[in-house]
């Protein structure tokens, strides 16, 4: 015989237990749905032994030099790191190679851009540094992120307009305008703050926030200048790759390699950027009337690529520090 709940009270726990229970595995299962969903999708629109059949076409020397790229990626990364909170002590700047490395992985695995959360608790972690102070860093740095690959997807479509000298003019300027803008804007928020007593724990974080971005016009310029070197590095491996796998012009490799990096550093996007990256690959690289079906393998061998060095290199970051990202000690 069915039991009913004796009371309203009883009745509405039962409702919301039961709903709290959907919500959690409706949020575990969704991540697997949407990975289903690619591999299904790959499959019906391209094949999946076409995908891979790009593979045995490259050599390993090729393979090697793109691991090798990476890898420079990762260390300029972790330099930006080192030289944004000044750490120069023994050994902080393998643990910012280790923070960079756990934090790609997390960025990589978790949904909406919710990887971010494991930055300031590495970095707590590994060096004590504020969390609120990480939090405002990694604010910062994402925003020279974005600046960067809009920049210069905005370069791209000038020039196709036909504007090269005004095209480049602008780039130039977009570039040195946070090296420019930053620091008085930063230093105007932080003098207003000044002398004021911090009122409720809003005052307080936003003390704290203030405290964490670039005080000074050299440590904005380190932080732009490592930016820059950054990004070419890797946009220029992954366009090199994508060339490799479709056969494409250097314009075009870039400018779609540079739609799905924009999908990367947006605020949202799907588990491990599955369907999201590769939605921006083919959407920037629509303007150059490439087949449909290559841009899509090449996309996703690419991104294949990313997500196979961030699951090695931060699985074994993990494994060799034996330790979890929550822990609060000192690495």
């Amino acid at each position: 015989m069915t039991e009913y709940p004796a009371s309203e009270s009883e009745y509405r726990m039962t409702m919301t237990t039961s709903d709290n229970m959907l919500k959690r595995w409706s949020g575990r299962l969704l991540p697997w749905l949407l990975i289903v969903l690619y591999v299904a999708a790959v499959q019906w629109l391209i094949g999946w032994d076409w995908v891979f059949s790009a593979w045995s076409q490259m050599s390993a020397e090729v393979l090697a030099v793109a691991v090798a790229l990476m890898i420079v990626s990762y260390l300029l990364r972790a330099w930006r790191i080192t030289s944004y909170f000044g750490l120069s002590g023994r050994g902080d700047f393998p643990g910012a190679v280790a923070v960079t490395l756990q934090h790609n992985l997390f960025n990589h695995l978790l949904p909406a851009r919710s990887g971010e959360i494991s930055f300031p608790l590495l970095l707590k972690r590994r060096f004590q540094l504020d969390w609120m102070h990480s939090t405002a860093a990694l604010f910062w740095l994402r925003l020279l992120d974005l600046h960067f690959v809009l920049g210069l997807a905005l370069f791209l479509a000038a020039q196709r307009l036909g504007g090269n000298v005004m095209a480049s003019v602008a780039f130039g300027a977009w570039l040195v305008a946070p090296l420019l803008l930053a620091p008085p804007l930063i230093g105007g928020l932080s003098r207003r703050r000044e002398g004021k007593p911090a009122k409720g724990r809003f005052g307080r974080l936003l003390d704290r926030f203030l405290a964490g971005l670039p005080d000074s016009r050299e440590r904005t310029g380190r932080s732009l200048l490592i930016t820059w070197l950054n990004w070419i590095v890797k946009l220029g491996l992954v366009a090199w790759l994508f060339r490799s796998f479709s056969g494409a012009t250097w314009p075009a490799s870039l400018a779609g390699m540079l739609g799905g990096e924009i999908t990367s550093v947006l605020p949202f996007h799907s588990p491990g950027g599955v369907g999201t990256y590769e939605a921006g690959v083919m959407l920037a690289a629509a303007p150059y009337h490439l087949p449909l079906r290559v841009v899509a393998s090449a996309g996703v061998n690419v991104h294949l690529f990313l997500l196979g060095m961030a699951l090695v290199s931060g699985g074994a970051v993990l494994l060799l520090t034996q330790g979890s990202v929550f822990k609060t000690e000192a690495a």
